[in-house]
């Protein structure tokens, strides 16, 4: 079974997939990144501040 798009879960189901190890922190934040990226809306992206708060809370 294909791993559900990170963007599209609720914050208990990506908590769930995080206990299961299915995704991982630094996995979903280059989902949202990359969301933000192709929809451009945002006036202000912080890419490195994201991915370093990610791999920080991977490693928890």
């Amino acid at each position: 079974m294909a791993h559900p798009d990170p963007v599209q879960l609720s914050a208990a189901q990506l908590g769930a997939a995080y206990r299961a190890g299915r995704l991982d922190p630094v996995d979903v934040a280059e989902a949202y990144l990359e969301r933000v990226a192709v929809g451009a809306v945002y006036r202000l992206v912080t890419a490195e501040r994201a991915r370093r708060q990610a791999q920080a809370s991977a490693r928890r």
